[in-house]
């Protein structure tokens, strides 16, 4: 009798496994989470940059900004590991993301990036426009504050600590800053924990962008050798490490079953300190196999302006020609200016500055183009000055209730119509978390928002967020959240409250999952259903899903997956966007 119960109850437990197991690897081939590309860079911008080059780190202080894709990092000082990208923040943390503008979002999200590679101006600009939007509209993403935060950029995923009212860890994960469980996945990183040596050979900097494949890049650059100043550059890039031998570099490989295939590729053939040149090679494997090639030459003008000069399409086509100029001087000021023109008649300029004044930063442009010719012409103007206040508390160092102060005036003027000139200002409030027990926690936000322009069109914006968080062991995360916006913006009124469930676990780093559901308040309804999953394998391959439904609609609004392989070095990162059954595959290399 006894071998007949325990014999079904072994065979019904190894059933059980394998059949977890089996959907554990179905969900993985079925769906996952749009990854990024790997050729997203991330710029850095602080009072104070020194780049440790034998120890391969980042050190910055005073008003450090991290900025990387859509997420925001802000910090009294951040320290850059550029061998893992993992990075630590101290003082004044703010983890944020910025949502894409309403042009953007019209386009697949997940898809990678096919735009060029963006100058100093374009990339500053259209990341201000982003950021005035989502203050204006309510396009915020998610945020979080604390005093520390250890964040490794390649796996996106991260550890936030509040230590004021006690200990609070936040674990952070995705392009879309959720809150997980447990400690997320994460890479090891050296040295940035320590302090720099004044020995060090090093480059110091006023801004600094950094690429994958140990590929940099600074503006009012000053190097030094074993702690003696040696040159100052208005513009530096490293070139002692290339992915092949020679003059050429593989710049990236892509491949689409839905679109075409893409290999690109640049020949250095000029290098010297204040003159270097690249000539970018691309080919496209559509129906017209097309192949294009882009001309960049960059050239120092004194000790803190540079420029560069970029030729479009030297195959033909409508071969366009752009200038470029920066200058970069202490305290975070520095002036930009880039005009293009194209052989379509197409030409255009922007200026662009960025200074402070005490801890409020200042950036702003001002742009026109003119396209056609005759009767057809049209040309725009455009002018965006912003002031952006650093996060204050109301009790000062006790870093109780923070509040930051955020305006800005902007002007658009078009050929038949009439200058439009418009101000905004907005207040934001944010709470730490409010521990209601050892277990459970409250923190909210609230941002009020006031403006109008010359066509007598107010605009106005109030939203506030609730989150309260439970752990009811470990590994398991349930929280709530209320969101409540009331926006009206050039005539356009909109209102939203909804209310959402969240529930995440993990075990320990090798998986986590999360669910989600959205409740639409107003109209009554839920509007979706969310899940996902992040599997690690082994240390070389990663697994992550990700599932939408909608419940408006009745059918899987998402159903992606992605797998990312590092072989020898070298990032294999596959996709499947299953809604549009595209299949997509890029990679990266350090050799």
């Amino acid at each position: 009798m006894a071998g007949r119960v325990i014999v079904p109850d072994l065979l019904n437990r190894k059933i059980f496994h394998a059949a977890a197991m089996a959907l554990v690897v179905f969900a993985a081939l079925c769906a996952a989470a749009p990854a990024r590309a790997l050729n997203l860079h991330y710029t850095l911008t602080a009072n104070y940059i020194m780049f440790d080059i034998d120890r391969k780190v980042i050190y910055c202080d005073g008003q450090v900004e991290l900025l990387h894709g859509n997420l925001r990092f802000q910090a009294d000082s951040i320290r850059v590991d550029v061998k893992s990208h993992i990075f630590y923040a101290e003082g004044s943390v703010i983890a944020s993301t910025m949502k894409k503008s309403a042009a953007a979002a019209q386009n697949n999200p997940a898809l990678p990036s096919t735009n060029p590679i963006l100058t100093d101006i374009e990339e500053t600009g259209d990341l201000l426009d982003q950021r005035i939007e989502a203050q204006v509209t309510g396009m915020d993403g998610a945020s979080f504050s604390g005093d520390q935060l250890r964040f490794d950029l390649d796996r996106a995923a991260g550890i936030l600590t509040q230590t004021q009212s006690g200990v609070r860890t936040f674990y952070l994960v995705g392009e879309e800053l959720n809150e997980t469980a447990q400690e997320p996945p994460m890479g090891q990183a050296f040295y940035i924990y320590e302090e720099p040596y004044l020995t060090a050979n090093a480059v110091t900097a006023a801004r600094m962008r950094i690429y994958p494949g140990d590929q940099y890049e600074a503006w009012r650059a000053t190097m030094w050798v074993k702690g003696n100043k040696v040159m100052s550059l208005p513009f530096w890039t490293n070139t002692s490490k290339k992915y092949t031998t020679g003059k050429w570099r593989i710049r990236n490989v892509s491949y689409g079953s839905n679109a075409d295939w893409k290999v690109g590729a640049n020949v250095r053939y000029k290098e010297a300190r204040d003159f270097k040149g690249f000539v970018d090679l691309n080919y496209h494997g559509d129906s017209s196999n097309t192949y294009s090639a882009d001309l960049r030459q960059s050239f120092r003008m004194n000790t803190q302006t540079s420029g560069q000069f970029n030729m479009r399409n030297l195959f033909g086509g409508d071969r366009g020609y752009t200038m470029s100029m920066s200058r970069y001087a202490a305290g975070m000021r520095s002036q930009t200016l880039q005009m293009d023109y194209d052989l379509s008649g197409a030409k255009g300029f922007r200026l662009g500055a960025a200074g402070g004044i005490k801890k409020t930063r200042i950036n702003g442009y001002l742009s026109g183009r003119r396209t056609g010719s005759g009767d057809y012409g049209q040309s725009t103007m455009n002018a965006l000055v912003s002031f952006d206040g650093n996060r204050k508390f109301v009790n000062g160092n006790t870093r109780g209730i923070g509040y930051s102060v955020s305006s800005h005036i902007k002007m658009d003027n078009y050929d038949y119509t009439d200058a439009v000139t418009a101000a905004y200002t907005t207040l934001t409030a944010v709470s730490p978390a409010i521990a209601i027990s050892k277990k459970t926690s409250l923190d909210w936000n609230t941002t009020t928002g006031l403006g109008g322009d010359t066509e007598g069109r107010p605009s106005a914006r109030l939203s506030a967020s609730a989150r309260i968080g439970h752990r009811p062991r470990q590994g398991m995360l349930i929280q709530a959240r209320y969101n409540f916006t009331d926006s009206r913006y050039t005539g356009n009124s909109t209102v939203k409250r909804q209310l959402m469930l969240y529930v995440s676990k993990s075990k320990g780093l090798k998986w986590s999952s999360a669910m989600s559901a959205t409740y639409d308040i107003r109209e009554a309804t839920i509007s979706n259903l969310s899940t996902g999953l992040d599997y690690t394998v082994n240390k070389k391959c990663r697994l992550r899903t990700d599932f939408i439904y909608s419940l408006k609609d009745n059918h899987f609004s998402t159903k992606n997956f992605n797998v990312d392989y590092n072989l020898y070095g070298t990032r294999i990162n596959t996709r499947w966007f299953a809604d549009t059954n595209d299949f997509m595959i890029d990679f990266t290399s350090n050799y």
